[in-house]
């Protein structure tokens, strides 16, 4: 009796990245990412202490 494992893991691993929860907490978290970058960008800038997203001083 042969095992073979070469594939089963890689459509465990694809059934579960397909899954629509983790699509959707994956992309919260790109958002969440992208808004950081942002603000921190926005903070490295500014004389502020809080960074303004819209207008200007």
């Amino acid at each position: 009796m042969q095992i073979h494992l070469g594939s089963e893991w890689r459509k465990a691993l694809r059934r579960i990245l397909r899954n629509p929860v983790v699509e959707v907490v994956a992309a919260i978290v790109l958002v969440l990412v992208a808004a950081w970058f942002v603000i921190q960008s926005e903070a490295e800038h500014r004389a502020t202490l809080f960074p303004l997203l819209f207008g200007h001083k």
